[in-house]
């Protein structure tokens, strides 16, 4: 089975605060299996609350600082910064 991989092209809001809702603009975000946002501490899921081919909306949690988003989908992975303040 041929699978393609997401790429993130960008986030919105960047900077973003915990509590608020971005939006991951991309490829490939079918098959979504998780959005994990840095921690001090390694890292947390993060709540999809809609996703498609070319974008997610994801609510920043509890515990998220500035770093990365990691996108997980059934193609694979992909990476993002992003700003918490």
């Amino acid at each position: 089975m041929f699978k393609v991989k997401p790429k993130i092209t960008s986030v919105s809001p960047n900077p973003a605060s915990v509590g608020s809702t971005v939006t991951l603009t991309g490829t490939a975000f079918l098959g979504i299996k998780k959005v994990l946002f840095t921690t001090s501490t390694g890292t947390v899921k993060g709540s999809v609350s809609s996703g498609s081919y070319l974008q997610i909306k994801v609510k920043v949690p509890n515990g998220a600082i500035s770093g990365n988003i990691k996108v997980t989908t059934t193609g694979g992975s992909a990476t993002i910064p992003i700003t918490i303040s």
